[in-house]
């Protein structure tokens, strides 16, 4: 039983890690990025821009692409109606509907805010000679000086279109997801509404280092099921291994059982199995050489069948009840006799005088030196 305990536990508690960590390594094989940049594809299609074009004063100051970095410098002016300076990437249709996250990995010189735009062709209501019919995936990150690595949901941005009977970009009713990918922007953008409490963005030179741009898959809902499935099956395992406990049908790791009491109203087979074993205890208790192995040997009852049944009877390990009969022996010799303390300790069975005075001060609070003279 000990053995099928251990092997039992084991098995319970592998089985989980046989599912998940392939789970998650074919997860992790199935979520490669799709990368913008550093893409030698997209390179060439990169292009920065400013409110000058429209009659503001922003400047481009410097734009270099190199193999691993975009280096964009510029500054921005105040305007009548906006003021912005940023770069698009035209990636030229490109489908992300499978991807979740749009990460971008960047620095500043200066703390900026920016938006960050996917210009999305929808079927029915885009032309692709119209950038007006668009859709515009919008969001706003704040950007400090340390380069970070900026993991946007896409889920969470606001989608906005063009509405040319009325001239003006609109929010729609409800949200899509981004689909068709045509354009990337990265901007930085103060409208005349708020250039008084953005007045710290003007005028200062600014040069923003980007070092990776790509989408990602999120499999968050897939690991949070296998989470789920491990916790649940784990609850269930203990509280399952728990109640083969209380029905002692499982020990604790190979250990004896520590068995309830059980009263027998009737004489039965492990009644005449405990008088066997008290029989062999009578008779050679003091016998140094004395042990749960003797007593198999002469009952040819298993240990662990020795163990319970002693337990059931007096409650005590055979060790126990083996120490507990010599001791009470130690005592009556020291109060009733003038053997030596190592004779005694040698006449109940134990051949070492040390290990029998820490057994009976264990046992009674006080050496058996102090119990004999306390007696007298």
């Amino acid at each position: 039983m000990p053995r099928f305990t251990t092997i039992l536990k084991k098995f319970i508690f592998i089985i989980p890690l046989l599912i998940v960590i392939p789970a998650f390594i074919v997860l992790s094989l199935f979520n490669k990025p799709l990368i913008i940049f550093p893409r030698n594809e997209y390179k060439d299609r990169l292009k920065s821009y400013a409110d000058d074009e429209m009659g503001g004063s922003s400047e481009i100051i410097d734009f270099v692409v190199l193999d691993n970095k975009i280096i964009f410098t510029y500054v921005l002016k105040k305007s009548q109606v906006s003021s912005f300076a940023g770069i698009s990437f035209d990636v030229s249709l490109l489908d992300i509907s499978s991807y979740d996250i749009l990460t971008i990995q960047l620095a500043s010189t200066l703390p900026a805010r920016y938006i960050v735009t996917l210009m999305c062709f929808t079927s029915g209501k885009s032309r692709l000679s119209e950038l007006d019919t668009l859709v515009h995936f919008n969001k706003t990150i704040d950007i400090k000086e340390a380069n970070q690595t900026y993991r946007i949901d896409m889920n969470t941005m606001v989608k906005t279109e063009y509405n040319k009977k009325e001239k003006n970009i609109k929010k729609p009713a409800g949200s899509i997801h981004p689909t068709n990918l045509l354009f990337i922007h990265l901007k930085e953008m103060v409208n005349v509404d708020n250039i008084q409490e953005n007045s710290w963005a003007f005028d200062k030179i600014k040069t923003v280092i980007i070092e990776e741009i790509s989408f990602h898959k999120s499999y968050f809902l897939y690991y949070i099921l296998l989470t789920g499935f491990v916790l649940v099956y784990y609850v269930f395992s203990f509280l399952f291994i728990q109640f083969r406990k209380k029905t002692g049908q499982v020990s604790d790791s190979g250990k004896k059982p520590n068995l309830p009491f059980i009263q027998l109203d009737v004489k039965t087979y492990q009644e005449e199995d405990i008088k066997k074993i008290t029989d062999i205890l009578n008779e050679y208790v003091f016998n140094p050489e004395f042990s749960i192995h003797m007593v198999y040997n002469m009952t040819g009852l298993s240990e662990l069948r020795i163990s319970r049944l002693i337990k059931v009877k007096y409650n005590l390990s055979f060790k126990q009840l083996l120490n507990s009969i010599r001791l009470k022996e130690a005592k009556r010799l020291l109060l009733q006799s003038d053997l030596k303390i190592y004779d005694i300790a040698f006449k109940i069975g134990y051949n070492n005088n040390t290990y029998f005075c820490k057994l009976f001060k264990n046992q009674f609070g006080i050496t058996p030196k102090e119990f004999r003279g306390r007696d007298n």
